[in-house]
């Protein structure tokens, strides 16, 4: 239940906002914030992900297609960056907050911590937070 309410938070309060501001008939600047919220809302939620994988399947299906394996969690603007930019590219996403093994093998990585994003790729090495470009061109080789 715990993990349910982390992934969603975040786009709800957004959520709220929007409505808020919406219901205080701010005119046509605040109608453009209220859709701005309202996208911020969508992008941070788990919509605007692939359905999660396991940590098991996300690895060997990574492993097998020679593509990129992705450790996200839902509210991580780095995440959301990262997504942004790999938009159609042959990428495993996993959500380390529905995934206790993700995220072991997360903070595994990071010191303990389970930051995200943290990328595995097909030669073996594992970067944090590495930039979008890096990982674009490791799905193009």
């Amino acid at each position: 239940m715990r993990a349910l309410v982390f992934r969603w938070l975040a786009p709800a309060l957004l959520v709220l906002c929007a409505v808020a501001m919406a219901a205080s008939g701010p005119g046509a600047l605040g109608w453009l914030w209220t859709m701005f919220l309202l996208f911020l809302a969508v992008a941070f939620s788990p919509l605007a992900f692939p359905r999660s994988r396991g940590y098991d399947e996300g690895r060997r299906r990574a492993a097998e297609g020679g593509v990129p394996l992705v450790c996200w969690k839902p509210g991580c603007s780095w995440c959301v960056r990262m997504r942004a930019a790999l938009v159609g590219a042959p990428v495993v996403w996993v959500d380390v907050t529905t995934d206790e093994d993700a995220a072991a093998w997360v903070a595994a990585h990071n010191g303990g911590n389970v930051t995200t994003p943290t990328v595995w790729f097909p030669d073996g090495s594992v970067l944090t937070n590495p930039p979008p470009a890096q990982v674009r061109a490791a799905v193009r080789s």
